[in-house]
């Protein structure tokens, strides 16, 4: 790259302008291999792969994505050096306690960090593809088709008791569509609650489809396709994707429709419940003191807790919560009924503290509450609950902040981003609420760091 801006600075401003258009083309097709890996990201995770790395690549070659143009890339670096830090101090140092030397999930802590530092990578990458409000409705249109499957898949489960698992190439593409009897609708995914995110975070983007200057056929199909999200977020029987329906359409529908909308989603729930037989209402309204306390989610947080004041400041040096309890229930006698093996802190503020420290828990925080601050003000340039300002232009943008937003919720109260089409989703959603921050919003060019 150094030798190719040598030979740039010494070109005629000709050769620049050609090299400049032949630059632009490659990334034109860096925009394209990155949709055609939204496509694939649900259904085909191994697929997308294939275009969206070539899409990171051409990216970073042709100078599409320049970390140093958004000053806060610094924080990334930090948090990402301090990742390093606690990985190399608790191994350097052999400063673990006793119970590490009995975690049941003997794995290398310096694994963790391919669920971070690749999609911060992936985060710069896609940045160019992302720049403008046409590049994000372009997204908008890809994920929507890349749910498509989800939906038949889900449906045809639990409805038609169409379970897998399902294999191509090996293994290489894998469809669980676990049986109904095991849960809820999982679609192509291990675990209701990984469907209930993915549908609950996709739905804005089908409902804001809707629009005023789409045919009435268009915006037919708008409507058949958000009422079946919907129905698939209620089979998933998924407690957290029912919070995000929930707090949807608080933040979609005008102060007038709330209610109705509200009791339509409840006319659904009744309908499942009684005729599928799905949903245990006790967490909805049992709110007695002994309940919430006895309750698993409280428990993990209590314990949670305990080991991040063991370790406040860099962490359990990549361990996670599922290594630490788990070894803790098979060596150190609990005086806990129903006490089961747990896979994560079921909170990611919290499951990052554990593996990283507190600094790197707040940066990490720090940079998506910022960024969430910033698009909003662009988004929302006047606070208000009125329906009739959600205009026509902005209501992808509007749909992609609302997504952003319930994605961040899920992980409030569970973890699935550790699922790569998740935390890619995740970390897409991030980039583009960034350009968002930034005004964005008109040009029709890809880039125009050239």
């Amino acid at each position: 790259m150094l030798l190719f801006n040598n030979y740039y600075e010494t070109c005629s401003e000709g050769m620049r302008a050609n090299i400049r258009f032949f630059n632009y083309k490659k990334l034109n097709y860096g925009f394209i291999f990155f949709n055609i890996g939204v496509v694939f990201l649900f259904s085909a995770p191994a697929v997308s792969l294939l275009f969206l790395i070539p899409s990171i690549y051409i990216s970073f070659l042709l100078k599409g994505t320049n970390p140093k143009d958004d000053s806060l890339n610094i924080f990334f670096v930090i948090t990402i050096i301090l990742m390093l830090l606690s990985c190399l101090y608790t191994g350097l140092t052999n400063s673990s306690i006793n119970l590490e030397k009995s975690f049941i999930e003997n794995t290398n802590p310096f694994y963790s960090l391919f669920n971070w530092i690749p999609l911060f990578i992936c985060y710069w990458g896609f940045n160019p593809y992302l720049k403008t409000k046409k590049h994000r409705e372009f997204f908008s249109i890809s994920i929507i088709f890349s749910t498509m499957p989800l939906i038949v898949s889900g449906l045809g489960q639990y409805l038609i008791d169409w379970h897998g698992p399902f294999e191509l190439f090996n293994g290489l593409i894998i469809w669980y569509q676990r049986s109904i009897s095991s849960g809820g609708l999982t679609s192509v995914f291990n675990n209701q609650n990984y469907a209930g995110c993915i549908f609950a975070t996709v739905l804005p983007f089908f409902i804001f489809s809707f629009s005023k200057k789409n045919s009435k056929l268009e915006n037919s199909i708008s409507v058949i396709f958000s009422f079946l999200v919907i129905t698939s977020i209620i089979f998933t029987e998924s407690r957290n994707a029912f919070l995000s329906l929930i707090l949807m359409s608080f933040l979609i529908m005008p102060n007038k429709l709330r209610l109705i909308f509200a009791g339509f989603i409840s006319f659904l729930i009744a309908i499942s419940t009684f005729i599928f037989k799905s949903y245990d209402f006790i967490y909805l309204y049992d709110f007695r003191p002994e309940v919430l306390i006895n309750d698993q989610r409280v428990l993990i947080w209590r314990e949670s807790l305990k080991y991040i004041f063991e370790k406040p400041f860099l962490g359990w040096g990549g361990h996670g919560f599922s290594s630490i309890w788990n070894s803790t229930i098979r060596y150190i006698p609990l005086k806990l009924e129903n006490v089961k093996y747990y896979g994560h802190a079921h909170n990611l503020p919290l499951e990052i503290t554990i593996n990283y420290g507190i600094l790197t828990s707040i940066l990490i925080s720090g940079i998506i509450i910022f960024i969430l601050v910033k698009s909003w003000k662009r988004i929302y340039p006047k606070i208000s609950t009125n329906y009739r300002n959600h205009n026509e232009e902005s209501r992808f943008e509007k749909a992609w902040f609302i997504s952003s937003l319930l994605i961040l919720i899920f992980h409030l109260f569970d973890i699935v981003y550790y699922d790569i089409r998740v935390s890619i989703l995740f970390w897409i959603l991030m980039a583009g609420l960034r350009n968002i921050s930034f005004g964005n919003h008109e040009s029709n060019e890809i880039s125009n760091g050239f």
